[in-house]
């Protein structure tokens, strides 16, 4: 009798195995934060995805530093809106200062410098989309590597923010000293500096390392912009003096 007393006292030992076995259950809650933790990565890479179009204002802060870094940076297929913005802003601009003059007479010379003016500013649209055309179709005569049709429109449009300010300094100059040579040295320079622009962001991105395709891509599409606008301007001031 006392071995069977000794053969049933493990039994009342063997009720700790299930407090041992609830162990594992403690140690999976650990995996669930670590689950969370995936969700939280993806929301913090789509909440990034719709801060691409709110860069705009770090281009403008990164463009005083560093001019040439910043349009290269921004010359992509997202910014495409607002280097069309920055072309037509540009066109409308002129449109308002050639339209002061239009108060200087009454009747029919306020309607036709009016209209005339009208055309210019269309004139210059017809200007930029030549040039942004002419980058597109000569890249790949060039050998250059091919830049989408949006990233040529945001890397004109980023290129030529100074010409903004230099026109309406030299409208300024202009108006106040009467001094035209200034006001046509400040245009060409923007220019200038507009096409400095679009040849090293070309070149950053192409094999040559000489830059001698980007330079002539640059200069071949440069030369088409005059070649249409003096066209259509020579019309409009034809149309203008019947």
């Amino acid at each position: 009798t006392k071995q069977t007393v000794q053969e049933s006292a493990p039994p009342t030992s063997e009720p700790v195995s299930p407090v041992i076995a609830a162990a594992p259950v403690i140690s999976a809650a650990p995996v669930q934060p670590a689950a969370s933790a995936a969700p939280s990565g993806t929301g913090s890479a789509q909440s990034k995805a719709p801060g691409q179009s709110g860069k705009i204002g770090g281009f403008f802060k990164a463009y005083f530093k560093n001019p040439i870094e910043a349009v290269s940076d921004h010359a992509k297929d997202e910014f495409w809106l607002w280097g069309l913005i920055i072309l037509g802003v540009y066109a409308f601009l002129m449109f308002l200062m050639g339209f002061r003059g239009a108060f200087a007479g009454g009747g029919v010379y306020f309607l036709r410098h009016t209209l005339l003016w009208f055309v210019f500013m269309l004139i210059d649209l017809i200007k930029f989309a030549t040039l942004i055309f002419a980058l597109f179709l000569f890249q790949g005569l060039f050998k250059l590597k091919k830049k989408s049709l949006k990233s040529i429109v945001a890397l004109s449009g980023l290129s030529f923010l100074p010409l903004i300010a230099a026109d309406l300094l030299s409208t300024l100059f202009s108006s106040v000293f009467l001094v035209n040579n200034l006001v046509t040295g400040l245009v060409t320079a923007a220019y200038v500096f507009s096409a400095i622009l679009i040849f090293l962001d070309y070149k950053k991105d192409s094999d040559d390392k000489s830059g001698l395709k980007s330079l002539l891509l640059t200069s071949c599409a440069f030369a088409c912009m005059p070649i249409l606008s003096s066209f259509f301007s020579g019309i409009a001031w034809w149309v203008y003096y019947l």
